[in-house]
């Protein structure tokens, strides 16, 4: 397969797929595959009248094959699907079939996932697909809905077939090469994998904090420096002018930047921010509303700027991952006179990563204030940061008979636990106590339940990014959706 450039040292594959347009405003094929009266693509982001391809990989539909009569569509729970996403659970129903006993669901010939899994009851099915990796990279962190490309599960029976539309998000698969930094021009992305190699090297091109969901294989075995002075801010704050004090605008979340030293030898100027009122790691990196995470600032000092603090990170991977090589860079800038740039903040949700592997300390001062050391949650069984919040998935059944799950995790002390579907709470545990774990039961309704989880400290919030697929929402005005939440899917069967 051929490659193309993203960035600059990001080689990405490209690969080709045939195929057609609809008409502008149109979603799907035809009559029968038509969703405008179905709602929002996942439950939750309404693409309106936007445009998608009709995809049926290199060919169009193959109608030589001998399925029978088209029979009534099959209605999707979740109609959106994401490029690399190893687990997608969906289900379906056919109006006025009662029973799928003797049926065989496949993709539709060339489509771009495969049947990991399938299992009917009564007039329900319930499907485990791989969304396999095969449209062409765009360059883009999030692509907007008008990009999604239509694809088509088929339901054979002994009378026909039934296709029931799915709408495939691409996303792109990074290669990263060893040798100069590449800049990352936005901050929050979505991918279908990342192969980040020994050598290599990412850093921020944006004030923004980096936020990076991955569905696919992720490989972090290079660097990512989103320290201070580096380059984009990465969320942290900018050191103060000479003489001055750091902005309070930008950074201060994650720890405080230092103060400056005057000419007569005394205290200059303080860093910006300071420690944010919570200390709790990712309450800011973990929320996509919160445009700045970082280290506060350093004051400046005599005749020289404060160091910039160091920027914040969140990493969630959805499925296999090895970050054993990996190295994260979060830290304070240094200064001479000037306050040295607190450290910054490091969120890795679904993979491990050891504590030495990170740097977030804050930058040293010749003669002013040392930045304070930032933070890092690593939200895994393995991990032993002071702060994790994750749920346990190996024993989580994603299809299922049962008419309730028992969800168990650690979250922190005392911290009262939610388990949430858009945003409405299912169920809860109050005051997680000593040992730090959490058992809760969430009743599921027939059909794909969605189940995100938070937990809360009087008006402190904080995500839990471990699941199996994430949640999207657009801001007012905004071109293109983003992600707001990890969700557990879990289809339960009549």
């Amino acid at each position: 397969m051929g490659r193309g450039r993203f960035g600059f040292g990001i080689s990405l594959p490209c690969r080709a797929v045939a195929s057609s347009l609809l008409l502008l405003g149109a979603l799907a094929c035809g009559d029968d595959d038509s969703i405008a009266d179905s709602g929002p693509l996942d439950g939750s982001v309404d693409v309106g009248g936007d445009v998608a391809a009709d995809v049926m990989g290199d060919a169009p539909l193959d109608v030589s094959l001998d399925v029978g009569p088209e029979l009534a569509p099959a209605s999707m729970d979740i109609r959106l699907a994401f490029e690399g996403h190893q687990r997608h659970i969906n289900s379906f129903t056919v109006p006025g079939v009662s029973s799928f006993e003797g049926a065989t669901i496949r993709p539709t010939p060339g489509a771009p996932f495969e049947v990991v899994r399938s299992e009917c009851s009564g007039a329900r099915c319930a499907v485990e697909l791989r969304i396999l990796d095969t449209l062409p990279n765009r360059g883009i962190g999030i692509p907007s809905p008008i990009d999604a490309v239509n694809t088509r599960l088929e339901i054979i029976t002994s009378e026909g077939v039934h296709r029931g539309l799915l709408s495939v998000q691409p996303l792109d698969a990074v290669v990263s090469t060893p040798g100069e930094p590449s800049r990352l021009s936005e901050a929050i992305r979505m991918s279908a994998s990342i192969e980040h190699p020994s050598g290599a090297t990412f850093i921020s091109g944006s004030d923004e904090p980096v936020r990076w969901v991955v569905f696919g294989d992720l490989n972090l075995q290079g660097a990512l420096d989103f320290s201070g002075g580096i380059s984009g801010l990465a969320g942290g704050g900018a050191g103060g002018e000479p003489g001055a004090a750091a902005a309070d605008d930008l950074g201060g979340e994650a720890s405080a930047g230092g103060a400056g030293t005057s000419s007569d030898g005394g205290d200059g100027p303080s860093g910006s921010g300071g420690v944010s009122p919570a200390t709790t790691p990712g309450l800011c990196t973990g929320d996509f509303d919160q445009p700045s995470c970082g280290g506060g600032g350093g004051g400046g000092g005599d005749g020289e700027p404060g160091g910039a603090g160091g920027g914040s990170f969140l990493l969630v991977a959805l499925s296999n991952s090895d970050l054993s090589g990996a190295e994260i860079r979060v830290r304070g800038e240094s200064s001479g006179s000037g306050g040295g740039g607190g450290g910054g903040e490091v969120v890795v949700a679904g993979a491990q990563l050891a504590a030495d592997q990170v740097d977030a300390l804050g930058g040293d001062s010749e003669t002013g204030g040392s930045g304070g050391e930032g933070r890092v949650r690593v939200d895994h069984p393995e991990s032993v940061t002071p702060t994790r919040f994750y749920v346990e998935l190996d024993d989580i059944e994603l299809i299922t008979s049962e008419d309730a799950v028992v969800f168990q995790g650690v979250a922190p002390v005392g911290w009262r636990v939610q388990a949430l579907e858009e945003g409405t709470q299912r169920a809860s545990q109050d005051a997680v106590p000593a040992s730090g774990r959490f058992e809760i039961r969430v009743p599921l309704r027939e059909g794909v339940n969605r189940i995100e989880f938070a937990a809360t400290n009087g008006d402190e919030r904080l995500l839990c990014w471990t699941g199996t697929n994430v949640r999207l929402a657009r801001e007012s005005g905004a071109s293109r959706p983003r992600p707001v939440a990890a969700t557990i899917d879990i289809a339960r069967l009549p």
